[in-house]
């Protein structure tokens, strides 16, 4: 199977972050102009927008054909216990994984995605 290939623009861009000991499910939606919103289990939600070096970081990483060979990997069940998982969902793909170092094959492109939302204070 051919991985997706992805355009230089995303439309839509998502990152779900779930579990962790406190039960965490967060949602951050992000815009084609970098604003973001994130939902968490709640329902409270906080608002920003990316910097232009974040947002440049972003388009360069989701246009990136690697993310869509991540997508089509197969993920095995996590050896970590109050992991957080993560889902990334840009366009019409989707790359999901545990950050738990010792589950290895780790999805590098879609962690970078997360590693900027995180930076930009979403997650």
């Amino acid at each position: 199977m051919a991985a997706p290939t992805l355009a230089a623009r995303f439309t839509t861009l998502e990152v779900r972050r779930a579990g962790g000991i406190a039960g965490m499910s967060d949602k951050v939606a992000v815009t084609p102009d970098g604003s973001w919103t994130k939902t968490a289990k709640n329902g409270s939600t906080k608002t920003g927008k990316l910097t232009a070096a974040q947002l440049d970081q972003l388009l360069a990483l989701t246009s990136d054909q690697r993310l869509g060979q991540e997508a089509l990997r197969s993920q095995k069940p996590t050896q970590c216990r109050d992991a957080f998982s993560y889902v990334v969902s840009v366009d019409a793909i989707s790359v999901a994984y545990v950050d738990c170092p010792a589950d290895g094959g780790t999805p590098e492109i879609a962690k970078s995605v997360v590693g900027v939302i995180q930076e930009a204070g979403a997650l």
